[in-house]
């Protein structure tokens, strides 16, 4: 698509003026640990239709790009959690698709891999057993231990986890087993969409996109999102 080569070509132009303006952005907000973002490309517009604070698709990343992101995790845990060794995975439950349990299987490797241990823990209000396992995509078996908060920590049977990685949008609210506890949680389940709104998230993305497109010297409506004011 031309129009995706001509917006390369000014991104790349104006690489300098968008780090600065990045930084910038940043130094104002909270970062989530991890996200991702669905995009919607036509031959006018290409525009994120979609952002996922808790993230499902790391069994599409690459093998080059699993080792980058077992870096990035290491960086970020060394510099903000520099006494951590163990990691409990909060899954999403009620669901059967093998590529979201091959997800959370190359999740778990690509944290093992710089020497972490890793488990997965499942909280819900159903009465679960103890350990249950989920097949994934690939064929691997996924292991899972029914998640119990014990004295302000969340723990499974085997393990008192120094901190939560949340893969769950908990989208209806925060479980109470998450709440009130002294274990680091990443990404904090209060930024779920049970208290995030898509046009509220859409209003400050096309705010953000109209100073991006005045750096690239570019018409903000071929990166901007059309909303509905009713939309949730």
């Amino acid at each position: 698509m031309n129009h995706l080569k001509d917006l390369n070509s000014k991104i790349a132009k104006n690489k300098d003026k968008l780090d600065i303006w990045l930084e910038e952005q940043i130094s104002k907000v909270f970062i989530p640990l991890y996200t991702s973002v669905d995009l919607r490309i036509s031959d006018h517009k290409i525009v994120p239709v979609d952002t996922n604070v808790f993230p499902a698709g790391f069994n599409n990343l690459s093998d080059t790009f699993r080792k980058q992101a077992s870096s990035l995790f290491e960086g970020y845990f060394n510099r903000e959690y520099p006494n951590m060794n163990s990691i409990l995975i909060v899954p999403e439950l009620h669901t059967r698709n093998t590529f979201y349990w091959e997800n959370i299987s190359v999740l778990k490797s690509i944290l093992a891999n710089v020497g972490y241990r890793v488990e997965v823990g499942i909280i819900s209000d159903d009465d679960l057993p103890e350990e249950m396992e989920f097949e994934a995509a690939s064929g691997n078996k996924v292991k899972a231990y029914r998640a119990l908060k014990d004295n302000n920590r969340v723990t499974i049977p085997n393990l008192n986890p120094d901190l939560l990685l949340i893969n769950n949008d908990f989208s209806e609210q925060c479980p109470k087993t998450l709440r009130d506890i002294t274990q680091p949680v990443e990404p904090p389940v209060e930024i779920g969409w049970h208290t995030r709104k898509k046009s509220i998230h859409f209003e400050f993305y096309n705010k953000l996109a109209a100073e991006v497109a005045q750096i690239l010297e570019i018409d903000p409506w071929v990166i901007s999102i059309d909303t509905i004011d009713d939309y949730g």
